[in-house]
């Protein structure tokens, strides 16, 4: 099971039906909140891989441009693979 989450921040549990592992090109997008916290995302570098943008908007990564605004959710405990860990982690 997954969490999908909507630009709104509403969740839903979400089942995937079936794992393809495949070469593909990444993108690495580097992000600063409005608060001044950075963040990075790894994502396939594929029209079909999409982010939200402002307003709830659908990006397709392949037409991301340095200076685009992206929406994201930045929790306050640091997390590994996902899941929130009580304990000093930082990621350079």
């Amino acid at each position: 099971m997954l969490v999908a989450v909507d630009s709104s921040g509403r969740t839903r549990e979400v089942t995937v039906g079936r794992v393809k592992i495949e070469r593909r090109p990444l993108l690495s997008i580097d992000a600063v909140s409005d608060s001044g916290r950075s963040a990075n995302l790894i994502v396939q570098n594929d029209w079909h891989v999409r982010v939200l943008g402002p307003g709830g908007a659908v990006l397709n990564t392949t037409e991301l441009r340095p200076g685009d605004s992206i929406l994201g959710y930045l929790p306050n405990e640091a997390r590994h693979v996902g899941y929130a860990i009580d304990e000093f982690c930082i990621e350079q």
